[in-house]
């Protein structure tokens, strides 16, 4: 691997990895990505137009991108880590990092990490403490891994928020993970809440009389949480599937996660993702309206 100029070589070239390509191409970086829509014509044509706003090479096949990378982020669904990692796995070599940035348990961040090692390459992995939507190219990233080091100067040096922690692998999914079990169920929480005080036209007075009390926590964060619930629930609600297998496999009883996982999950049954076409709603009333719209059809 050239150090002082490593190329950056991204698996995966959804919503996350043009966020992430996009900056670091902005900010001087050698970066190329490939997707399995690479291997459909319509999906093709759709992310290379995108690519090419961007300024990301893409290559049409894992051992094109291989050839021409040191540093590789995977940046897949949740489900399709271990996978991603199992297929890019034969056009690895000893001088490859491999880096998981995907929101997955830290019993997966070890089974992505044994396919990488046995295929003789290094890993990493990357806990996004914080939402793309929002943050987009400045989310703070925390690294784990034997090369962390490494891979958290390479990426600081192109301008993105990075961190290290010293610890086993699976750790930075940890901290992500349970940081979620408060966030994800703040989001739960206010969703809920939004749900019964529209029914009675009160939303704005429960709000208030919370904010009086507990200030910051109000309409504004009601807004913040309900409206990017319309967009990214069934993401989040898979998300913290995944935290509840991991507080049963620590013994733990997950009744606050497992909660916030249907919660949210109710809200991605009803399709608003694709209404809103990725673009959050203004306000809570207009999401909650979305919502009985959605219920009426669906009865």
């Amino acid at each position: 691997m050239n150090k002082n100029h490593p190329t950056i070589g991204f698996i995966g070239f959804g919503e996350l990895g043009r966020c992430v390509t996009g900056g670091l191409h902005k900010n001087g970086a050698d970066v190329a990505a490939f997707d399995l829509l690479l291997e459909d014509a319509d999906g093709a044509k759709r992310l290379k137009d995108v690519a090419g706003e961007i300024g990301v090479t893409l290559c049409d096949t894992r051992e094109a991108l291989a050839a021409r990378t040191d540093i590789f982020i995977s940046a897949v669904t949740c489900a399709d880590a271990v996978t991603a990692a199992s297929q890019m796995a034969p056009y690895l070599k000893e001088h490859h990092i491999y880096v998981d940035l995907n929101s997955t348990s830290p019993a997966v961040k070890r089974d992505v990490c044994k396919v990488i090692e046995d295929a003789g390459a290094q890993f990493v992995e990357i806990g996004v403490l914080g939402g793309i939507a929002t943050k987009g190219y400045d989310v703070a990233l925390l690294l784990c891994g034997g090369e962390a080091k490494t891979v958290a100067g390479v990426l600081a040096s192109y301008g993105m928020d990075t961190d290290t922690i010293e610890a086993e692998t699976g750790a930075a999914a940890a901290v992500k993970m349970f940081r979620s079990i408060v966030v994800k169920g703040m989001e739960a929480l206010f969703l809920e809440c939004v749900l019964a005080a529209e029914q009675y036209g009160a939303t704005e007075q429960v709000l208030d009389t919370i904010e009086e009390n507990y200030p910051g926590i109000g309409q504004d964060l009601a807004n913040f949480f309900t409206t990017r619930t319309a967009v990214h629930a069934e993401r989040r609600s898979h998300e913290m599937e995944e935290v509840s297998e991991t507080l049963r496999a620590m013994g733990l009883d997950p009744l606050m996660s497992e909660a916030s996982a249907r919660r949210l999950g109710e809200v991605a049954k009803l399709g608003l993702k694709e209404k809103f076409q990725d673009k959050h709603p203004e306000s809570f009333k207009e999401f909650y309206a979305a919502i009985k719209e959605a219920q009426a059809k669906h009865s």
